[in-house]
């Protein structure tokens, strides 16, 4: 009996602390999904304009409202409101463009339409305005089409530029990260900056090492050089700057850390400027910052985990004199 009481005990105990790191477990999963919704959602825009997907009424201009306003205005039988919620996909989501001061470039972006229906797509630029242009600000693609949309770098004076294009359908929003790294003509240097895979998602506070390489190319001559830093967000505002100088022949490998206390959620850009007689070469690398606040679920999932823990203390105690209990009984009956 007592075996079985003590088996039973020990189950009990196992199973509290199972169900509380279980409880940890998702309150900590609901958290990331809810951190990452909210870092998509505070991501600044301009020029958020939408479109719904043309009717398929041989309707005079194609353009056609998404504010409700208006009157009379949809006519005929209250079609408008059948519209299929727009649904796309675009790749890649990414660009790290090094560009030759005074040179122009093209890039181009995949578009593709996964729903059955037509669909009206707004296009508009935060952060690099000044210097890319568009093909168009309006794309409109019909059920299941795929098509390219290209856009034109007119490289700036040196420096290191972040920006996003952004593609808006009803109520769907997709942003493609755009970096502008400017270089010199006939470079006599390079840099590369790069973070680890694991610090590219970091919480509001945190430190963020990085690996920054220098090499000069075309001899080892040897000369003093200045590096710029800077962070900045995909709006075009700068958070951080630093600058030294140091002494470089051949290559210099050399790690670095940059502080994230002053950052809130969303995408930034770390990047490195090196300056040298006659020239100059720029590198830049993205990483984002979540929120590092605790959420509802967690603080709940914390508050089960301690009071399982104080279950199990009790009942280990508990368990501990019940024997103490039993061995005394078993020295009296000898």
């Amino acid at each position: 009996m007592k075996k079985r009481n003590n088996l039973l005990l020990g189950f009990l105990i196992i199973f509290i602390l199972f169900l509380s790191l279980l409880s940890l477990y998702f309150s900590i999963k609901v958290y990331n999904k809810i951190n990452n919704i909210s870092s998509f959602v505070s991501s600044g825009e301009i020029n958020f304009s939408v479109e719904t997907a043309p009717s398929n009424d041989t309707s005079p201009s194609g353009s056609t409202s998404s504010t409700s306003g208006g009157g009379g205005g949809g006519g005929g039988g209250g079609g408008g409101g059948d519209i299929t919620p727009a649904k796309f996909e675009i790749s890649p989501e990414t660009f790290n463009i090094e560009i030759v001061e005074g040179r122009v470039e093209t890039r181009e972006i995949d578009i593709k339409n996964l729903r059955n229906a037509a669909a009206s797509i707004s296009v508009s630029i935060t952060g690099i305005g000044e210097i890319v242009v568009m093909e168009s600000s309006k794309i409109v693609l019909k059920a299941d089409e795929s098509r390219k949309f290209s856009f034109t770098v007119n490289s700036p004076k040196q420096g290191i530029y972040a920006g996003k294009i952004i593609f808006t359908a009803g109520s769907v929003r997709k942003e493609v990260l755009v970096l502008v790294n400017v270089i010199s003509e006939g470079v006599l240097f390079d840099v590369g900056i790069s973070i680890p895979e694991n610090y590219k998602n970091v919480k509001a506070g945190g430190k963020i090492p990085s690996l920054i390489e220098l090499v000069e190319v075309g001899g080892e001559t040897g000369v003093d050089v200045t590096l710029n830093y800077v962070i900045k967000d995909f709006d075009g505002d700068v958070h951080y700057t630093e600058s030294e100088t140091l002494f470089v022949k051949g290559t210099k490998s050399f790690s670095k850390q940059f502080q994230t206390d002053d950052l809130e959620a969303g995408d930034y850009i770390i990047g490195v400027e090196l300056v040298y007689p006659g020239g100059f070469a720029t590198s830049s690398t993205h990483f984002r910052v979540r929120d590092s606040k605790i959420n509802y679920m967690t603080w709940v999932a914390l508050a089960i985990l301690v009071i399982a823990l104080i279950v199990v203390i009790f009942a280990v105690r508990y368990f501990i004199k019940r024997n103490k209990k039993g061995k005394r009984r078993l020295m009296r009956r000898k």
